[in-house]
């Protein structure tokens, strides 16, 4: 049990005087009626001893509703919060790659649309609409860093997905491994019936291992039931990766492999489907939805995954009784009024 304001209490002390002047109030009405009628039946009795018990519980209800008295109470939890989302975005060279066209969500149209700045779109809005599961945030290239260990605050997940200069971040190669690596870490952290997911956001480019090598860490995964659910960025036709430098508008060039020529890339969708598919995740095409729909269809699936995989416990909370006590009051003060 628990009070918002216990000191209200305090008018429960002027209850036990109200009712003996209440009862003396009716004794005088009755001795008024014996005098003016005659007589007193028993149901005139019954009325005025009825009168005073109505208007003690009303007085005492809505002292406790001011009071503001909340009771414990179990109820069936929500799956949701058993799971926790390691969210992962590719931050390799190759993200820096123009060919997602307009950001839909680009403020003044001033982000430069590539495909690292559509991930983080996406990073965003799915942060943004987590209803009660627990969110971690990493980076990968060829390494994997974990930036926010998983966490139910959402504004600290979006402040640092939005802040952070993922620009300066980029590097060459990149190892899906090892970001499923990380990601399985984040997921399984807690540990118990916790319900790990993995989500990657990547053009599915992978500089540092075989395909082959890539499905069976996959098959892993799909072992210890941590279903990753992939977001492929960009085209599937090659282009080149510009370079730009801070302060200035235009493109400086672009990057060049040891030989001196150009790199290109392309999104690899075939390796991101095979990945979600062999862990019971699902693959989702970025170009195929804005930001805020294509988050929305993920974390649909995400809860889906997690009703089916993870029992949820009861949890504790607390009711607030006032509402009810008020409406006691109101029904009583009628009541009153009535007899």
């Amino acid at each position: 049990m628990r009070l918002s304001h216990p000191w209200v209490l305090i008018l429960l002390a002027i209850l036990l005087p109200s009712l003996l002047w209440s009862l003396w109030t009716e004794f005088r009405l009755l001795d008024i009626r014996r005098t003016l009628v005659g007589r007193v039946t028993r149901r005139d009795l019954w009325r005025g001893l009825g009168r005073c018990n109505v208007a003690l519980l009303t007085g005492g209800a809505l002292i406790l509703s001011l009071a503001g008295w909340h009771i414990q109470v179990w109820q069936r939890g929500d799956a949701r919060h058993n799971a926790i989302l390691a969210v992962g975005l590719d931050v390799s060279k190759s993200m820096l790659a123009e060919d997602v066209g307009r950001l839909p969500s680009s403020q003044n149209g001033s982000e430069i649309a590539n495909r690292l700045n559509l991930g983080r779109q996406v990073a965003t809005e799915l942060f943004q609409n987590l209803a009660g599961e627990k969110a971690g945030l990493f980076f990968f290239a060829r390494n994997g860093i974990e930036v926010v260990p998983p966490t139910r605050d959402q504004g600290f997940l979006r402040y640092m997905i939005q802040q952070t200069e993922l620009a300066n971040l980029t590097e060459s190669g990149s190892d899906l491994a090892a970001a499923m690596d990380i990601g399985e870490d984040m997921a399984a952290a807690l540990g118990g019936d916790a319900a790990g997911i993995v989500i990657l956001i990547s053009d599915g480019e992978d500089t540092e291992n075989e395909p082959s090598a890539l499905l069976a860490r996959a098959e892993l995964l799909a072992q210890k039931t941590i279903p990753v659910f992939t977001v492929g960025t960009g085209r599937d036709t090659e282009v080149f990766i510009p370079i730009r430098r801070p302060g200035q508008t235009g493109i400086d060039g672009f990057y060049e492999d040891n030989r001196g020529d150009y790199l290109k890339t392309r999104r690899d969708q075939r390796i991101l489907r095979q990945i979600a598919d062999i862990t019971g995740g699902q693959y989702f095409a970025a170009e195929n939805h804005t930001p805020q729909l294509l988050s929305r269809l993920i974390l649909e699936q995400v809860n889906q995954r997690v009703a089916t995989t993870s029992m949820p416990d009861k949890e504790r909370i607390l009711l607030d009784l006032a509402p009810w006590l008020l409406l006691v009051s109101m029904l009583g003060y009628m009541v009153y009024l009535l007899l």
